[in-house]
This record gives structure tokens, sequence and C-alpha cells, in this order.
């Protein structure tokens, strides 16, 4: 097999390939990319097991032939050229890369060592718009646990309802739940898919923007199928049982309490910096003064004590404490003008959400009051 293809679009291709390359690999040849020719066209294969991708790169090609390359060594030489085209030559398991002035070979292993997998996309995909996709991703994939010994918490659950396409994510002290509202059209009915959530951040990073994915569920084969232009991403589905997330949702409150976006972000962050001991800030909420007083102390730093006016305030004053980084990262993900802090109790799960919106939820679970009156 010959081919001859602009080095900028190799390089581009490569780049995106080696997101599917694990150093901590037990196979060698994954560490490899597996080329190959396909209808005018050179195809780009790579995996870890968990996620697989492949893409497609123009080329004038002669001949037919496969083989597998170091992915990082391929990538490292070929940006590190000026030339603007770039010639390939496959003889057995040695490819020859070649310019006016440069010729590498390198040596590869015979096609048929590398992992087969299934990447087809089948017509009844769910199509969706990557701003859209990316938006439901970030607003759920923090509150997915990195805990690997609960797999099936690690990923975001895809559910297909009568309110619209489900993104959920939860760790046991946190839950976060947001509706993409698509037509029916948009929305074929699937069963429930459980899909990790750091293969999901990947897909978001390289869809191209305002461009509608191709999502196609793939139970049976326990893959996920997204089609971004010229790239599959495969990603394996978890399995395990997802917890009834809507039995963590509370309906009953004590306390509600709306605040400026930006005021209730900055005594957060403020708060973090003396939180070194605890982890956690303490909120005092003031019905009579309409205000929310935040409270952190760390035993070597020292403490800080902020207090914010409400927008709104409603229900009985409250004492309680919540884990900052579980504030912070729904505040880094989720903005709005006003937040809305629903409380049912110092131990029971609060629920916060963007004011004025109706298509996300987020819960979290107080920690314990640490401090002594």
């Amino acid at each position: 097999m010959e081919f001859e293809v602009l080095r900028e679009n190799l390089v581009k291709s490569l780049s995106v390939s080696n997101k599917a390359i694990s150093a901590k690999s037990s196979l060698p040849v994954l560490q490899n990319v597996l080329i190959e020719a396909d209808e005018g066209r050179l195809k780009l294969v790579t995996s870890d097991l968990e996620k697989s991708i492949v893409t497609w790169v123009g080329a004038k090609i002669k001949g037919e032939g496969s083989v597998t390359i170091p992915a990082k060594l391929l990538y490292n030489f070929v940006s590190s050229l000026k030339d603007e085209r770039l010639k390939g030559t496959l003889k057995k398991d040695k490819l020859e890369i070649s310019t006016d002035s440069t010729k590498a070979v390198f040596n590869g292993t015979e096609a048929d060592s590398y992992p087969q997998f299934s990447y087809s996309i089948s017509k009844n995909t769910l199509e969706i718009p990557s701003d859209v996709l990316k938006r439901a991703v970030e607003e759920t994939y923090f509150s997915a646990s990195t805990d690997d010994t609960r797999p099936e918490w690690t990923g975001i659950l895809l559910e297909s309802t009568k309110e619209g396409l489900l993104f959920v994510a939860l760790d046991g002290f946190r839950m976060s739940k947001k509706v993409v509202k698509l037509s029916t059209k948009e929305l074929p009915s699937f069963e429930k898919a459980l899909i990790p959530a750091k293969n999901l951040l990947e897909v978001i990073r390289l869809a191209p923007s305002n461009f509608s994915i191709h999502l196609d569920l793939q139970p049976e084969k326990g893959n996920a199928v997204f089609a971004l232009d010229d790239v599959f991403f495969v990603s394996k589905l978890l399995e395990g049982d997802f917890p009834d997330y809507n039995a963590v949702i509370p309906s009953d409150f004590s306390c509600t309490v709306v605040v400026k976006y930006d005021d209730f972000f900055n005594a957060i962050r403020a708060s973090s910096v003396f939180s070194k001991n605890t982890g956690a800030v303490r909120l005092k909420i003031n019905k009579q003064e309409k205000t929310i007083t935040f409270i952190s102390d760390d035993l070597e730093l020292g403490s800080n004590e902020q207090t914010i006016k409400t927008v709104s305030i409603s229900g009985e004053d409250i004492d309680l404490a919540f884990n900052l980084k579980y504030l912070l990262d729904y505040l880094n993900n989720v903005n709005s003008e006003e937040v809305e802090l629903k409380i049912s109790g110092v131990s029971s799960p609060s629920l916060i959400t963007p004011k004025g919106r109706t298509d996300y939820t987020h819960i979290v679970v107080p920690v314990q009051p640490y401090w002594e009156e």
C-alpha cells in the first residue's frame, strides 16, 4: 500500500486517536494505532478496551494494506515535520514515511494482532446538537463517582422518558439530573444506558461546534457509538444497577432561599481558603435579617466569616454545613443569575437549582455539624 496525505490532516487525526491510548494497558499492541486503507481514505483505529476511536483521513491511496504502528511515536515524528505533504509506503509490517528531505521507517506489527470490535452505526440513531450534549454532560458529570469499586456509579445514566432525554449522575452524596427536550423524531425509544462519565467528557471535547451528533446505543453489543463527523467514538456501556434517583429527591423543605449567583459563588470561594481542616463551610440562614452567613475555619490558617443578602427567603432559620468541593463543583459548571437553595434539614438532602429553570436538579447531602456552640 502507498498513500499521500496532508501532514496537517494526519497530525490532527493522530492527535485524536491518541486519546484512546492508555499507558496502563496490559496489551502492548494497544499502544499502537491500526492504519488501513478504507474506500479511498486512511482509517486510524485506537482502543484501550473501554473506549475506541476511529478516524478517517482523506488521502491518495494505491493498493490495499493494514498495519499497527506505535501511536505516540508516529504522532511525535509527523508533528515535528514542516513539509506540507507526506508519502507513506507499507511493506509487510514496516511503514516508511517520507518527504522531499526526510525518510523514516517504523517497525510495526500485523493488523491481525489488533483486537477486533464493532463500530458500525444503525439508522435508528439519536440526533443531538453538540452544544446541547456539551451542556448536559457539563452539568452532570461532576456528580459521578470516581470510585471504581462501584463502577455503575462512575457513569452518567441516559434514559428516554416522557419528559425528554434524561442525564443523571450520582455518587451517594450528591446527584445531578438534566432533562434535554428533543423532538419525537430525534428521540428513539431505548432502554437505559449507562456511559462512563469520563468517556462522555472526551466526546464533548472532540465534538465540533454547531454539529449534530448521532448516537447509536447498542446494549446488545455493550456499546454506545458517537458519530462526530470524521470520527467515531465507541464507549463501552457500564453494567450494574443504577440507584433509583427519584427516591433521593426531597419534596418537603423547612427553608427556601434565593441568592445572587455571584454573591453565592464569591462567598463559597472565599470560604474555601480557610477549609483545609474540615473541607466544609457552615451556612447560618437568618430569615429576619434575610441573610446567609458563611463560616469557615482552619486551626492553622485562621477563619473567615462573610454575610450576603438573599433575594428572597421563606421558612425557618437553619444552621448547617456542606462539603465545599461539592458546592464549588456545582457553581463552576451550572451558571445562572440566581441560585435557589431548598433545605429539608441539617442532615437531609438539599435541593440546589438555577432559579427559573425546570430542566435541571441538583441534590447535595449536608455534612454533620463540626462546630461547638
